[in-house]
């Protein structure tokens, strides 16, 4: 765990990073703020923690990263078995040739564990294989203004996706969490909306619907929502996100005993045991 970051008590820096960061909800402005603190110049940063045994620990890293390089060290492999009949596939990892090569095995499995912890990878006309019907998104409503100051009219540019292909008849379970926003929030609306499965961890970002950046003279570039998006039911998206149908939230005691919660619940879900 650590505790100081470059002489600084990594609570104070997150504190100050939250306060300092833009969102729709709590979830994504503490995920924005995790990103804030470990970023920086390119270059050394001294870490001051407390290791799994309790011994203290002192170690100077390099930040040599673009944010997008980083990944999750205590996850599963992208795409694997987490036991007999029971597949697991990261969405924010594998690619969508993985995906589609890995999709005869995963029509076999019994189910079906989709990680969406953070921006998937793979296109949304994948999702066909996890339906035996046309399934829809959410509500992305592009606003029609043709006279200032007047009514004006939506456009609905959300997904249909027709059923094709490989077709996975096992039992299918999401994760997710704070990380997830925008397309990710799209995937995961398909999945509430029309009911594919249970999800499982913490609220998502609560925002999404492409972004509109505007060039502003001196250099600066406004950006703002493109869309209005909504839940298939009408009911408010933004602020709000895809609650889970299991919230369950990692934790510190788990961190350090190397459990993921998460995933435990997904496989109980399943009807796996814990590998």
């Amino acid at each position: 765990m650590i505790r100081r970051i470059d002489g600084r008590a990594a609570s104070e820096l997150m504190d100050e990073a939250i306060a300092s960061s833009a969102g729709a909800t709590a979830q994504w402005r503490r995920w924005r703020a995790l990103a804030k603190i470990r970023s920086g110049k390119p270059g050394p940063m001294l870490l001051e923690g407390v290791r799994v045994d309790g011994s203290a620990f002192s170690i100077t890293v390099i930040r040599n990263l673009q944010a997008g390089e980083l990944e999750p060290s205590d996850r599963p492999p992208s795409i694997t078995e987490l036991k007999p009949g029971v597949a697991y596939v990261d969405l924010t990892r594998a690619d969508a040739a993985a995906y589609r090569a890995a999709l005869p095995k995963l029509a076999q499995a019994e189910a079906v564990i989709f990680d969406v912890r953070g921006y998937p990878r793979v296109p949304r006309g994948l999702l066909n294989a996890m339906s035996d019907r046309t399934i829809k998104s959410a509500k992305m409503e592009v606003p029609l203004v043709t006279r200032p100051d007047h009514a004006f009219d939506w456009i609905d540019e959300g997904w249909t996706i027709p059923a094709q292909g490989s077709r996975l008849s096992g039992k299918l379970i999401f994760m997710t969490d704070g990380r997830a926003i925008s397309y990710a929030e799209s995937i995961l609306g398909v999945v509430e909306g029309e009911r594919l499965g249970p999800i499982v961890g913490e609220p998502t970002a609560g925002t999404n619907g492409d972004v509109n950046p505007l060039p502003l003279p001196g250099g600066y570039t406004l950006t703002y929502t493109g869309l209005r998006v909504t839940k298939q039911d009408g009911s408010r998206h933004h602020g709000i996100g895809i609650v889970p149908t299991h919230p369950v939230s990692r934790t510190v005691a788990g961190f350090r005993s190397g459990q993921d919660e998460q995933l435990e619940v997904a496989l109980s879900l399943a009807g796996g045991a814990t590998p």
